[in-house]
């Protein structure tokens, strides 16, 4: 699944709880089309929103960064089925220095 960086409209819909529809992702209410019984968020709200949003993509930037890193599961796996420790602490030493290298909160 491509991932959707937050933007004015995923601050607008997360607002609004779904059922709005428009093409600009940078910043113009006016060109919203909100369902029925929706009120339009304030510029202030969605703001706040998308600063939220931002900042809880930003906090999860090392697990998508350790995700593309880290070695294959599989290698672990055919160590294990080959009873292989020396393949085996290669993939826990391979992805501890993942860990290392992209830190939780930094």
């Amino acid at each position: 699944m491509k991932r959707i960086k937050p933007n004015y409209f995923t601050a607008v819909h997360a607002l609004v709880g779904g059922g709005v529809s428009g093409q600009c992702v940078d910043g113009s209410i006016s060109e919203y089309v909100f369902s029925d019984g929706q009120t339009p968020p304030t510029e202030s709200a969605i703001q706040t929103e998308l600063s939220r949003q931002l900042a809880e993509d930003d906090a999860q930037d090392y697990a998508r960064k350790r995700k593309v890193a880290y070695p294959d599961i599989y290698d672990y796996m055919d160590g294990i089925v080959k009873d292989d420790q020396t393949q085996i602490n290669k993939y826990i030493a391979d992805s501890q220095a993942v860990k290392a290298r992209y830190p939780k909160g930094v």
